[in-house]
């Protein structure tokens, strides 16, 4: 059950925030804790029980670290058992089936276990860890109440897509949180923003990707190429923006404040700033709890290396489990290792724009290694992108336009101009900015064109949700 199903939007999401609602706040925990396992239930009903023994293993390890934290030696032990059984369950669940390339079962054996992945597990597997390595770091207070650290590992808006909640960033408001008609009002325009998102936006640009997807590599011209690619390329951002803007919009309804996970990445001006504004939530988790405790800040040149090529081997398995993932990670942790170690001090040089076109060129480079799982497939796309269909650079300028553009070209072009000049505008701060003008000069306007806002993305949602476009269409979903 994904948010911008039919199920989800018009059963289960408004009876949960009703009850909720209507329930008094010394028993909401229990009843959101009721609602998370009914989302789980409907989503993964087999996979429930893991979740379940997730959630007690960390609430006991939890408290074991607290009974022990006047001794660092003895507290390290509870917590080394509870990093092991949330890494071991994410890497045998989430991976398996990668793991299983390596044995010679039929496919129909290895697919069988598909059934048993839990939704969600690669967030709150990670939010368990944080927990636990806080508490040990005495950076948060242990949670004694079961049912309150239940809900907060178990909390449904944020388990299709992120963002990953830390213990300390709600710690708050898990004991005690206030909801009225503003928070709700600020979370349905979250919501819808994020619904639009996906539904308008995302489906979109990844239905022209799967167009050029299926083509034959060896006779796209650049033009068809490099269209396929942003296609990916802002439907993934948008898809995930999205889902964390709905989960960010459920959570403020429901009294939470949960963090911002993207922050225009393709406005940034280097890898590294890239990676600092997409799935920021991801980012500063890998940095306080793989990076900070692998060594320190001014290491040498090798350790470095090591770290960041660590770093992003992980967060490549962590996006999927295919050797594509794992390919991706490492390029990427080698070409941000070389850009911190050599090619900062150089682009800070470079006019902005020049910085943006290294910065974009590269990500897109990259997101076709992320998306295509054969590798020799992958190269055939990146001569597409740059020789087209003529057999060398001399051939492509020799041979005129028809090496770069051709008919399909041009048709692709004319169908999502539109669409794809919406997404250049909404992947940037542009849109932000001027709403901010807009509330500085005055709110009462301000106010207004946010109802108005909502009120088109509302009826434009609908439309598209009953005419059945964007239904089922699950393109990621964090497992």
């Amino acid at each position: 059950m994904v948010f911008s199903s039919i199920p989800f939007i018009f059963l289960f999401l408004p009876a949960a925030v009703l009850v909720y609602l209507l329930t008094p706040a010394r028993y909401r925990n229990l009843v959101l804790l009721l609602e998370n396992l009914v989302f789980y239930a409907c989503s993964a009903l087999p996979a429930l029980p893991v979740l379940a023994c997730l959630i007690v293993a960390d609430y006991l390890c939890g408290l074991s670290i607290y009974r022990y934290r006047r001794s660092k030696k003895r507290a390290r032990v509870p917590l080394i058992i509870g990093v092991c059984i949330n890494v071991i369950c994410l890497l045998f669940m989430k991976h398996k089936l990668f793991y299983f390339s390596f044995l010679t079962l039929p496919a129909e054996s290895k697919l069988g276990f598909d059934f048993l992945i839990p939704i969600g597990i690669s967030i709150y597997t990670l939010q368990g860890i944080s927990y636990l390595a806080d508490l040990y770091r005495n950076r948060v207070k242990v949670q004694r109440h079961f049912v309150s650290f239940a809900m907060y590992l178990s909390m449904f808006p944020q388990m299709i897509c992120g963002p990953i909640v830390r213990y300390s960033d709600i710690s708050e408001t898990v004991v005690s949180r206030q909801t009225n008609a503003n928070t709700i009002s600020k979370g349905y325009n979250l919501f819808i923003r994020g619904l639009a998102k996906k539904l308008v936006l995302a489906d979109t640009m990844l239905s022209l990707w799967k167009t050029v997807k299926e083509m034959d590599y060896a006779t796209l011209p650049v033009l068809t190429a490099w269209l396929g690619i942003l296609g990916f390329a802002f439907g993934i951002y948008f898809y995930f923006s999205g889902y964390t803007d709905m989960a960010r919009g459920i959570a403020k309804i429901l009294g939470f404040e949960f963090p911002m996970n993207f922050n225009s990445p393709y406005t940034a001006k280097s890898l590294t700033d890239f990676w600092r504004r997409w799935n920021i939530s991801l980012t500063v988790w890998c940095k306080s709890y793989v990076i900070s405790p692998l060594g320190k800040k001014h290491d040498s040149f090798l350790i470095t290396m090591f770290r960041l090529i660590l770093l992003w081997a992980l967060m490549g398995l962590w996006y999927g489990n295919g050797w594509n993932f794992l390919l991706w990670g490492l390029v990427l942790g080698v070409l941000i290792a070389v850009e911190q170690l050599f090619l900062s001090p150089l682009l800070e040089k470079l006019p902005i724009l020049i910085q943006r076109i290294y910065t974009i060129v590269i990500v897109l480079c990259a997101w076709v290694i992320f998306e295509i799982k054969d590798v020799t497939q992958v190269w055939a796309y990146y001569k597409a992108m740059f020789t087209g269909n003529a057999g060398s650079w001399g051939e492509l300028f020799a041979g005129g336009g028809s090496f770069f553009a051709d008919g399909t070209s041009l048709y692709l072009l004319g169908c999502y101009a539109v669409i794809l000049l919406i997404c250049i505008l909404g992947s940037g701060s542009l849109i932000h900015n001027l709403g901010l003008k807009c509330e500085q000069r005055s709110s009462r306007a301000a106010l207004g064109l946010r109802i108005a806002s909502e009120i088109v993305l509302t009826l434009l949602c609908l439309l598209i949700l009953a005419g059945g476009a964007g239904i089922g269409t699950t393109f990621f979903v964090h497992f």
